[in-house]
């Protein structure tokens, strides 16, 4: 290249709107253009070499002097984020775009790169990442409030209701056995009639009661623990539903976080019910694993699975939403 030629060359580059860098063959870098030096304030003097990399977050300094000299003893184009310090002394995040360039088209010659600011997107996804934060936690929080509830709300269906209806039970028996006592007659075997009609009504809410209060919050998952209340719900989903529902377990009963036990269970609950609802099944699979820190539990069906169109569907939330991740034994 003529020096004519170059100064044509660098004049384009001084007056490009990007931040341009460019290194020689040792990958010390022997220019920058103008729009570089009015972000940074420096002189050119003092970023030559590797006195740009003062200008880097310190944070940010040592990984990108790596992913850079890689890249160029690679001789292959490299992206990389990082904070670079303006002239006003704070930094702001760009993007820096290098390759390698070769003198006459053969011979390799250095990088060359080129920057753009990207603070604002960066700050925009800070912003979405922490706003998905808080929804977690919101959603977490509010799952557990809903739990607690269904506790209490079984513990009361269960206690208070469940001996109202065991002490009216005891009366309409004593009243049946009574009535059973006298002569009888038209009009006492009608009273009759209609209390042990009563009593079988009382017997019919019991179980109903009881069915609730499982459904709300199953006792066996306090008193057993997950294995056992898995196995159970298995049981009843099988005889409520008539399609066979297999659970592998760990050979002991796994020690596991109360919430963690809960949510997985609720897991397994939400899994059999949607297998009802859509998936035209006549098997389930349900496993339980234990290991590397890490409870996982898989949930298979023979069903129909789930086409592309109800895979994008906007009113498939719970599939847009759902988390792949093993939860941690320690949670």
């Amino acid at each position: 290249m003529t020096n004519r030629a170059r100064d044509s060359y660098l004049t384009v580059l001084d007056n490009f709107p990007a931040l341009i860098w460019r290194s020689d063959v040792t990958a010390k870098c022997d220019y920058f253009n103008l729009a570089w030096l009015e972000f940074t304030g420096r002189q050119k003097e003092e970023e030559m070499g590797d006195g740009w990399a003062e200008g880097v977050h310190p944070e940010d300094r040592a990984g990108c002097l790596d992913r850079y000299l890689k890249a160029f003893h690679s001789r292959q184009p490299f992206t990389m984020e990082y904070r670079l310090r303006r002239a006003d002394g704070e930094y702001r995040w760009i993007v820096d775009y290098g390759k390698p360039f070769n003198h006459q088209h053969t011979q390799f010659a250095g990088f060359i790169g080129s920057c753009y600011h990207i603070t604002e997107r960066v700050l925009a996804e800070e912003a979405l990442k922490n706003s998905h934060a808080q929804l977690r936690a919101l959603f977490a929080r509010l799952q557990s409030v809903r739990e607690e509830e269904d506790t209490r709300i079984a513990r009361e269906i269960h206690d208070e209701l469940g001996q109202r209806l065991t002490g009216l039970k005891m009366d309409l028996v004593w009243t049946e056995r009574k009535l059973g006592e006298l002569t009888s007659s038209p009009a006492i075997n009608a009273i009759l009639d209609r209390v042990i009609g009563a009593t079988e009504l009382v017997d019919g809410l019991t179980v109903a009661v009881q069915e609730i209060a499982t459904e709300l919050r199953p006792g066996v998952l306090d008193k057993l623990g997950l294995g056992s209340a898995l196995q159970y719900e298995a049981r009843r989903f099988q005889e409520r539903t008539g399609l066979a529902c297999e659970a592998t377990l760990p050979a002991t009963e796994p020690t596991l976080a109360p919430k963690l036990t809960t949510a997985l269970f609720c897991i397994f609950q939400e899994c059999i019910t949607n297998i009802t609802r859509h998936a035209r099944a006549s098997k389930v699979k349900v496993e339980l694993m234990l290991g590397d820190g890490c409870a996982t539990m898989r949930v298979e069906d023979d069903g129909r699975g789930i086409t592309e169109a109800e895979l994008v569907d906007p009113k498939s939330l719970a599939l847009r939403t759902q988390n792949r991740d093993p939860y941690r034994l320690a949670q």
